[in-house]
């Protein structure tokens, strides 16, 4: 629709409905928060932040496409939550409109936590209009003369049944009524930021931060959730749930947006809940461009599908990007919308601009787009990628009254001096009050940042189904705009209609409960199926806490006490796995490794260890209802795990490959302690900062590792350098997948016993000479009273029973070392690699003062000079580690949702 020819359509103000007064006049409740047209065009309705709902109906008596006042009603109240200590606003967050079945309208309207199904209907006031006593009483006969004593009422005596008359009602006015049918409330612990009808007509999804719930229209006290994304640990939260919406046409497809700037479209049909998406939509950014700001800008405020449901329309801080649903890959178009405040993004996130959340519409025929900026400026784009044109206009009064006009123009021409009046300087921007000096002048885009008003912004409109109308949310007032096919300046026609208001009274909690007449039926409490929502760390998803300190503090108290429990009874026992397993395998490992007969022996333990692990995982992933492997599906892909089984089988093959080279085991831990310098290497490699301090503390770890160590044992180096990789791709895995732990001990075991077939020969001879081992008697019968009355035969028998002692260490190396692994992994899945690497550095701290104590080892003074220097500057990393701030959790906490 929108050309760059001489015939282009020129779009025009035709209506501006609200008050007239000055924008610092205006109170809070005035302001619109939600616009939306119904399925047919005739009716529009704006919801406003006093919790009022505002209907206009098309004026058939006008040629263009201009709407008169239809009705309004309070839908929202103030409410308080007395639970959590709250005040819920009765702000609009959006209204939704359902089809029409009938003569009566049925629309959606929710705030932060309830939804209400609102009926509009026509209804007919009629009065008596003639009774039995109609012709003989009159205000006259009834009172008496100069207001005295009223005159007895005449007495009429019917003689016949027939004399009787009923009462005739005759219709006296016609007013516009709204009842609530439905109230869905007490479902949502977070705020409600979506709500979307379904095509079928019978259900409909809200959403929020978290979660998104199913509901029938029919049905108020129960929804299903059918997407939950809160972790366990509310510290591993990573994204929230910004936006959701129905597929146009298909029932059982939908989409939500997220803060980490993905699209993911689900179908019901695949399960109840629908964790797995079908699809997601999502542009890598380019590494060089990351910076401080990039989560936050990444954040999608709105999306939409096209009518046709083949389009996917998106708005970030930056850009709006159109989606082919058939292309995952990348947009079919990229639009920059605030590319000029990129060098600004400091200041927006001062003053918190960098947080408003613009939304985006397609047009009917999904041939353009629209979208807000600031200065109270929107702007029109052709859908097709080959057309780099916008239509900027201004939903502002001076505008209005200068008859500004908008055509298409090339994309970002306002940075040109000719983009108005013929390249002179000093020429009126389309924001200042003296633009209005021509008739229909064109409108631009302010691209310069000192002259963007960030207090004037148009974040809500619509499209008109059909047409080529719009309507636009500005501050207390809403515009419309209509598209003429001439190019030349038209009056506009004025049209306004004084909103109320006026400030009203505020009813308070006291007031409320003294007027409120609860009858049955009034509460409900919906039952949520798969959802049970709770509000820790709820200030992190934009609910304002309003509760007096006392209670706050006392609320922080319960809430530490709470949320800390289970954390160091969690921590406890992943720290019990480590060192109790991984200290209890020193004495274990040193019999076997250093057993004469077979010092190669390493091998066969990585082997019976990768069985061991390999059988338990299979038990917690097994699935009896996927035949033939009966597992249970992968939240990360195999291709994902190819990786980590290659590095790992490596670095555990030669860890204990090592033994055979005559390293005693104090001075294996102590090499194998360099960890930090190879996760550090391996980090620069990734993007990885680090700090002077952190530098020097790698230093000093090289120089202590190579006078422990004196020279070679490069193969410990190497596995050094492999496990510093694993440990940052597995990190990288669980970002991306979440901490699926037990999937990676699972198939990091299982996945690499293949690779054990060029050492087949070897472990079969390493094993039989593990069996060739001295043996470990059973004790006497007599010296065990409990086993002094078995017979004689079972007591000659039990003295004839051994074990090989060498094969009795190889299975407590087993069981130990798997009490180790279950422990890394946990620790893994809650921390970075660094924090995996500091606590086993102090592990193998233990353990080189066990194999100290236990087995008489003795190390030389330069051994034992490089052991301190080791543990000291690991523990000087990992302290600078701790002191340093995480920029990535200010920018995702500073305003979520």
């Amino acid at each position: 629709m929108v050309e760059g020819d001489s015939n282009s359509p020129t779009w025009k103000f035709t209506q501006c409905f609200g008050d007239k007064g000055d924008v610092e006049d205006i109170t809070e409740a005035d302001i619109i928060s939600t616009v939306e047209f119904d399925h047919t065009g005739n009716y529009l309705a704006t919801g406003d932040k006093g919790g009022r709902v505002v209907l206009f109906e098309r004026n058939e008596t006008k040629k263009t496409c201009e709407y008169k006042f239809h009705t309004e009603f309070q839908s929202h109240e103030p409410e308080f939550d007395y639970l959590k200590s709250l005040e819920i606003e009765e702000k609009i967050n959006k209204i939704k409109w359902c089809r029409r079945q009938n003569a009566s309208h049925y629309l959606l309207s929710t705030n932060d936590k309830t939804i209400k199904l609102w009926k509009v209907f026509e209804k007919s006031l009629k009065v008596v209009a003639e009774n039995n006593l109609s012709h003989d009483v009159t205000p006259a006969t009834t009172t008496g003369a100069g207001g005295g004593a009223p005159r007895p009422i005449p007495q009429t005596h019917f003689k016949h049944a027939s004399d009787l008359k009923l009462p005739r009602l005759t219709h006296h006015d016609t007013v516009v009524a709204a009842v609530p049918r439905r109230t869905y409330a007490n479902a949502h612990a977070y705020h409600i930021n979506s709500i979307s009808v379904n095509s079928d007509g019978e259900t409909f999804i809200s959403s929020d931060d978290l979660r998104i719930n199913l509901w029938n229209l029919n049905i108020q006290d129960q929804s299903f959730n059918i997407v939950d994304i809160k972790p366990a640990n509310m510290e591993e939260l990573t994204e929230v749930i910004t936006a959701a919406e129905f597929h146009p046409l298909s029932c059982n497809w939908f989409m939500y947006a997220s803060s980490k700037g993905t699209i993911k479209l689900a179908d019901m049909r695949e399960s109840a809940l629908c964790d797995q998406h079908a699809k997601l939509f999502e542009q890598e950014e380019d590494p060089s461009s990351r910076s401080f700001f990039s989560e936050i800008i990444s954040s999608i405020s709105d999306v939409r599908f096209s009518h046709d449901g083949r389009y996917i329309l998106s708005r970030d801080y930056l850009t709006v990007k159109i989606w082919d649903v058939n292309m995952e890959r990348q947009p079919v178009k990229t639009i920059p919308i605030h590319e000029h405040l990129r060098p600004r993004l400091c200041d927006t996130y001062e003053n918190d601009s960098i947080f408003d959340k613009f939304e985006v519409v397609f047009s009917g025929d999904t041939k353009n787009v629209m979208t807000g900026s600031y200065n109270n400026n929107f702007m029109i784009y052709p859908s097709d990628p080959e057309k780099e044109t916008e239509v900027v206009l201004q939903a502002d009064k001076s505008a209005f009254k200068a008859k500004k006009v908008g055509i298409p123009t090339p994309i970002n021409s306002s940075t040109s001096p000719s983009a108005t009046n013929g390249g002179k300087k000093g020429s009126s921007r389309a924001g200042s009050p003296g633009a209005g000096a021509g008739q229909g002048q064109r409108m631009r885009k302010e691209t310069d940042a000192d002259q963007i008003d960030f207090n004037k912004k148009i974040l809500h409109m619509s499209w008109h189904p059909f047409e080529d109308s719009i309507a636009i949310a500005a501050t207390n007032n809403h515009f419309t705009n209509d598209c003429c096919t001439t190019h030349r300046p038209h009056k506009a026609s004025l049209t306004s209609m004084p909103s109320r208001s006026a400030v009203r009274r505020r009813q308070t909690l006291r007031d409320s409960h003294a007027h409120a007449h609860p009858r049955d039926g009034d509460a409900m409490t919906p039952k949520i199926i798969n959802a049970a929502p709770s509000l820790e760390k709820a200030e992190l998803y934009g609910i304002h806490d309003q509760r007096p300190t006392l209670s706050k503090l006392m609320g922080l108290a319960g809430r530490i006490f709470i949320e800390t429990i289970p954390q160091w009874l969690s921590v406890a026992a992943m720290l019990s796995l480590i060192f109790g397993g991984c200290c209890s395998n020193v004495g274990t490992e040193f019999p076997v490794g250093t057993f004469p007969v077979e010092p190669a022996s390493g091998t066969l333990l990585t082997f019976v260890q990768f069985i061991f692990v390999a059988v338990t995982g299979y038990i917690s992933q097994f699935d009896s209802s996927r035949p033939p492997f009966f597992l249970k599906p992968n939240r990360v892909p195999i291709r994902r795990w190819l990786i980590n089984i290659v590095l790992f089988f490596s670095i555990n093959v030669l860890n204990n490959h090592a033994f055979s080279y005559d390293i005693s085991v104090p001075v294996h831990i102590i090499l194998r302690s360099g960890g930090s310098i190879t996760t550090m290497i391996a980090g620069s490699l990734y993007g990885r900062k680090y700090s002077r301090i952190q530098i020097v503390a790698v230093i000093l770890l090289t120089v202590g590792v190579i006078t422990a160590a004196c020279t070679g044992l490069a193969i410990l180096f190497i596995a050094q350098v492999l496990s510093a990789v694993m440990g940052l791709y597995t990190e990288d895995t669980y970002k991306k997948y979440g901490p699926c732990w037990e999937e990676n001990l699972f198939y990091s075991h299982l996945l690499s016993l293949p690779l054990f077939l060029p050492f087949f020969r070897s472990l079969i001879d390493q094993f039989m000479r593990l069996a060739d081992s001295p043996p470990l008697k059973a004790p006497l019968p007599a010296e065990q009273p409990n086993l002094a009355a078995f017979p004689e035969m079972i007591r000659h028998k039990l003295q004839r029973v051994y074990i090989p002692s060498q094969v009795a260490y190889l299975i407590l190396n087993v069981l130990t070392q798997y009490a180790c692994i279950r422990g890394v992994n946990l620790l893994a899945a809650v921390s970075s690699a660094l924090t995996v690497t500091i606590v086993l550095n102090i592990r193998k701290l233990v353990s080189l003062l066990l194999s100290i104590w236990l087995f008489g080892n003795r190390l030389a003074s330069g051994t034992l000079l490089g052991a301190v220097v080791v543990f000291s500057a690991g523990g000087l990393y990992s302290l600078d580690s701790k002191r340093k701030p995480s920029v990535q959790h200010k920018a995702g906490s500073a305003r979520v949702g």
